[in-house]
């Protein structure tokens, strides 16, 4: 992802940001015990990188993630709470 998406001094490809990751799988575990372990990595790393993307990496992030992941199917994004926030 570093050396494919564009430059930005925001990114963080670093081990802190893998650190942050399971971190987040860790909370993703508590809330969904009996969710599949691929599965809750996959939306850890997916929901601790695309808020940071720049539009126009989303699509390619998206389809690196499919590269290096094709047998998974994308995880489910569940945004009600937010939706019902909003509105």
């Amino acid at each position: 992802m570093q050396r494919q998406l564009s430059r930005q001094d925001f990114y963080d490809f670093s081990t802190r940001a893998v650190k942050s990751c399971v971190l987040a799988c860790g909370n993703i575990k508590k809330k969904e015990p009996n969710q599949d372990e691929v599965k809750i990595v996959l939306k850890a790393i997916r929901d601790m990188n695309l808020p940071k993307l720049v539009f126009e990496d989303v699509s390619l992030f998206d389809n690196l993630f499919m590269d290096l992941f094709p047998e998974i199917d994308e995880p489910e994004i569940d945004n009600d709470a937010l939706q019902i926030s909003i509105e």
